[in-house]
């Protein structure tokens, strides 16, 4: 591997941990003949998904001058573009990558208001909080 592709490697190696999903690259690395069967298994036993992809960044410094690009190559093709991009363009992140966790909405419970009835029928003159503005001191 270049030396300019080994450093872009190391100076990125907390964008690639913090990012990177290795599962979806190993096929096609495995494929381009970058990682050997072998290789790959003794990446997926170094444990969770960011000792993984610390592994994989280490072992991929040792692969030879197709490395680099092949990896880039797999990025693109499993959706991980902006990753692709920074380490091509050796860019530093100005905001953080997303990671591609699911998602569980967040429950933000809303004010209620008690319309009281005017002269004029349904059209509300005032709203009015149900709750208290101030809530009660406890006295201990």
């Amino acid at each position: 591997m270049d030396r300019r592709h080994k450093e872009i490697l190391r100076q990125k190696r907390r964008d690639l941990v913090l990012n990177l999903d290795p599962e979806g690259v190993y096929d096609g690395l495995l494929s381009r003949g970058i990682f050997t069967d072998d290789m790959i298994d003794e990446i997926k036993s170094a444990g969770p998904r960011r000792a993984q992809a610390r592994q994989l960044a280490r072992d991929l410094e040792t692969r030879g001058s197709r490395a680099f690009p092949a990896f880039l190559e797999c990025l693109r093709e499993t959706g991980q573009h902006m990753l692709a991009d920074l380490l091509e363009t050796g860019a530093s992140a100005s905001v953080p990558l997303p990671l591609h966790l699911p998602v569980q909405p967040r429950v933000i419970p809303l004010p209620v208001w008690n319309p009281v009835k005017t002269e004029r029928g349904d059209v509300p003159e005032k709203l009015f909080p149900l709750k208290p503005r101030t809530l009660p001191l406890a006295r201990e």
